[in-house]
């Protein structure tokens, strides 16, 4: 269990956001980069590598793609997605309209963090679920690069 300003959840209980509130309890979301930060640097690797995770699927449910794509490794943009029109074609191909993320396993290899997810259809559609992985660099707090296994 991992604190953010007093209120508890769980790694494997995440929505959309990341973050599953439970019983009402309400989630203090840091207002300014600066506090963001701080926050971050009192999480363990396993919290910020799913809070990283987070951010970039929550910019795909809000169909911000500019925001996705700007995380990702710039030679991994180059060698899969050299466009943003072709990335938003893969994004919309690729997941299900609804869906939520299960985090299954995250390991490290040097600076670099491996995170292996299921991309879960909350609607049922068993054919429709993926599991992806995806690699994530964290340059600084909340300073990361992405890229993930083109499924």
């Amino acid at each position: 269990m991992s604190e953010i300003n007093g209120p508890k959840f769980s790694v494997n209980q995440v929505n959309f956001s990341g973050i599953q509130k439970q019983q009402n309890e309400q989630i203090q979301i840091p207002k300014t980069n600066e506090e963001l930060i701080n926050h971050l640097s009192t999480l363990g690797e396993r919290d910020r590598m799913e809070y990283y995770c987070g951010v970039y699927f929550k910019h795909i449910e809000k169909k911000e793609y500019e925001s996705a794509y700007n995380l990702l490794y710039s030679e991994f943009k180059q060698n899969y997605f050299p466009t943003l029109e072709e990335y938003v074609e893969y994004i919309e191909k690729t997941y299900p309209k609804y869906w939520a993320l299960n985090y299954d396993d995250i390991t490290r290899q040097g600076n670099i963090y491996v995170i292996r997810l299921e991309v879960l259809d909350v609607l049922g559609s068993k054919e429709d679920e993926r599991v992806q992985r995806i690699v994530l660099r964290e340059n600084n707090y909340n300073n990361f690069e992405m890229s993930f296994q083109v499924i």
